[in-house]
């Protein structure tokens, strides 16, 4: 397999982020907040973020969410949910460093390690492992995002800018 000729790697480091967990028992909250909580037969969960065009809600195991940069109606239905015993919400700044793939080359950068399209079907993100490393993958356009364990950051940067080198 050939690398990629272009592929930009960015590291961008978030406002705030956020986990959510929903609570056992809890039922699912109410539709009238428009709540990216697993939805009825055939609607869908996503709300994206204008500014990254990638979904605000990274559903990234059952029950948990990872909530980069909320947006204030966001925090606001995080905070009803809260509230209303739902879930729970926990500060996890520090715990995630977020890197940009752009470039023609990204997804070919990506697949000397993931099976991306089929990692991906049907969901705009997913928990998996890149280069030993572990990771939530967000398809945004022909581009990603790697949401990197910040204890990874730095060896999964050093493997993708090596690849991106070659």
């Amino acid at each position: 397999m050939s690398l990629p000729t272009d592929c930009r790697i960015t590291r961008r480091q978030p406002v705030r982020c956020y986990e959510f967990v929903l609570l056992p028992g809890s039922s699912s909250p109410a539709p009238a907040a428009n709540w990216a909580h697993p939805p009825p037969e055939g609607e869908s969960p996503l709300q994206t973020s204008a500014a990254f065009a990638a979904p605000e809600l990274l559903h990234v195991a059952p029950d948990r969410w990872l909530i980069p940069d909320p947006t204030p109606r966001l925090t606001a239905q995080l905070d009803i949910c809260v509230t209303g015993g739902l879930g729970t919400l926990i500060d996890v700044q520090g715990k995630w460093d977020c890197v940009m793939l752009c470039g023609s080359g990204a997804a070919q950068l990506l697949a000397t390690e993931l099976a991306v399209d089929g990692l991906l079907i049907d969901r705009p993100c997913a928990a998996t492992s890149l280069f030993g490393s572990p990771v939530i993958l967000v398809r945004r356009g022909d581009a990603f995002d790697l949401w990197i364990a910040s204890s990874y950051t730095a060896s999964c940067l050093t493997l993708l800018e090596s690849l991106c080198q070659r």
